[in-house]
């Protein structure tokens, strides 16, 4: 070996040393996509090593899952014609993070698509050309996993909104959809601040958490968005992984309000979509609660802890199971800043890591640490997760958890989406 490849190996592990977390993206054949640390060209040692130790043990039952050294855990999963691996100082949820960064490749490039590449351009087509944006995605659902204690919990963030706005939301989007006729608007999607406000859908259509969670990740990552129409195929791999939809995105009130997705399996429905979401604008305006219904949209009540009354509770997250809907207390001393609340939140993640490792059997579970205490309660109907301080006893966090839930059910039409989603024509 020469000295200059060794001086470039040295480069390549104090550059992989000093990054505590990276995601990799590889084609089967070795060819490099992605990388954190945006070097995929740099990297291409640590992708030909990946490469080649998942073709050594293919023939394996359940293939190279997982390596563990002193530190560091490394995660790969290789779904053809794409390996993906995460490197990471943190051991917890990285199977379902591979499969987050999955879905957000998918939503790009259908599965047909990405078989189909390959088989017509070669082992060596370099697939990035195909995926442009692909790093703000990737990027988009990492700091998901840094920043959102919902994304490991498989449900919706609803936004604290009036049961009867809500409901005249949801008629006025199935109205406007079916007086224009259009059987091709599989859902029409209002989202505002990473939130459903409301939904509705063709019949037999659902939407899981994990599709929302991609088409919020669509519209966050692409700031021009905000600037007029646009029409964009997206894949849902839930919904359909070898197809797309074609959605119609558009932000209210001149860009200022919530986005309305309009998601059509017609490549050629924009100028009708359009006409639909002037509509529905129009309509708004009649809405006797216009002005309220706005700033609600454009300003979302807070829903803070100290409605709970107890001082010692400084974060929590309660999810209806039988709508898998959640919602999450807002940012309050102690923990305001996102590098403090990234601190707290790692204690739902570990516990969400822990509750699938033992196929979700613990039904409460309470753990102290030195900067707060965790707080789990688990049912077929509910879950409350609660951040306290470390001082807490276990008798005042039960006392606490049972007065919250009291409360929490009377928010309950105000905070969760509790109608059922209007049904489109078609």
């Amino acid at each position: 070996m020469s000295a200059v490849d060794e001086d470039n190996e040295e480069d390549q592990r104090e550059l992989l040393a000093a990054l505590p977390y990276q995601i990799w993206i590889l084609s089967e054949y070795g060819k490099p996509i992605f990388s954190s640390c945006g070097r995929e060209d740099e990297m291409s040692s640590f992708f030909a090593l990946i490469q080649v130790l998942v073709k050594r043990y293919e023939t394996w039952e359940n293939g190279l899952k997982s390596i563990q050294t002193s530190g560091l855990h490394i995660e790969i999963s290789f779904r053809a014609p794409l390996i993906l691996c995460i490197v990471s100082r943190h051991p917890f949820n990285l199977v379902l993070q591979l499969d987050i960064v999955f879905n957000q490749i998918l939503s790009m490039l259908s599965r047909k698509s990405l078989k189909d590449v390959y088989e017509k351009k070669g082992d060596h087509f370099d697939l990035r050309r195909w995926l442009d944006g692909v790093d703000k995605r990737v990027n988009a659902c990492v700091k998901g996993f840094n920043e959102d204690p919902v994304v490991f919990s498989s449900g919706f963030r609803i936004l604290p909104l009036n049961c009867s706005d809500r409901e005249f939301i949801v008629n006025l989007m199935a109205t406007s959809i079916n007086e224009a006729n259009l059987n091709n608007v599989a859902f029409a999607i209002l989202v505002a601040h990473r939130q459903l406000i409301a939904i509705v859908r063709m019949k037999k259509c659902n939407l899981t958490a994990s599709d929302f969670n991609i088409v919020v990740n669509l519209i966050e990552t692409h700031n021009s968005l905000r600037d007029g129409e646009r029409f964009v195929p997206i894949c849902l791999p839930n919904f359909n992984q070898n197809g797309y939809l074609h959605a119609y995105i558009s932000y209210l009130w001149e860009g200022a309000g919530p986005c309305l997705l309009l998601l059509s399996t017609s490549p050629q429905a924009f100028y009708d979509l359009s006409k639909i979401r002037i509509d529905i604008e129009d309509k708004m305006l009649q809405y006797k609660r216009y002005a309220q219904l706005k700033n609600s949209l454009t300003q979302p009540d807070p829903f803070f802890i100290k409605q709970m009354a107890c001082n010692e509770l400084w974060h929590f997250m309660y999810k209806n199971v039988q709508l898998s809907q959640i919602c999450c207390s807002s940012p309050e001393k102690p923990y305001i800043t996102v590098e403090e609340l990234e601190y707290i939140f790692r204690g739902y993640f570990k516990f969400s890591d822990m509750a699938r490792r033992v196929n979700n059997r613990v039904k409460m579970f309470f753990y102290q640490l030195e900067t707060f205490s965790l707080f789990s309660w688990i049912t077929e109907s509910f879950e409350l997760h609660c951040i306290f301080s470390p001082f807490v006893t276990k008798k005042t966090a039960w006392m606490t958890a049972e007065n919250m839930l009291k409360i929490l059910r009377k928010y309950e039409k105000k905070v969760f989406f509790t109608l059922q989603p209007g049904l489109l024509n078609g």
